[in-house]
């Protein structure tokens, strides 16, 4: 089973994922719902790590372990410009 934890804490910090499905390879990942330039879709760590991924568009990847990692993604995604879901507006906030 995946670990959660990751997936969780961003849930109580009020992003709100969609579960979907890779139709190329089969994996489980959640659309994270930036709002941003860029999407960003979560894939958890297959085998229960810490480590995750996050792609982005023009198939770009990041690794995640915490939430600073996934802010920082997040910065990464706006591209310079400041448009973004208001939860994620939020989310960044807090840091």
């Amino acid at each position: 089973m995946p670990n959660t934890t990751l997936l969780e804490q961003l849930i109580d910090r009020g992003i709100e994922p969609i579960i979907k499905k890779d139709k190329q390879t089969g994996e489980i990942y959640y659309d994270l719902q930036s709002g941003m330039k860029s999407q960003m879709y979560l894939y958890l760590d297959p085998t229960g790590g810490d480590t995750h991924k996050i792609k982005l568009r023009y198939n770009e990847e990041k690794l995640v372990e915490d939430l600073w990692d996934v802010l920082h993604t997040a910065r990464y995604a706006m591209h310079g410009r400041d448009s973004a879901s208001y939860f994620w507006h939020d989310f960044m906030k807090e840091f």
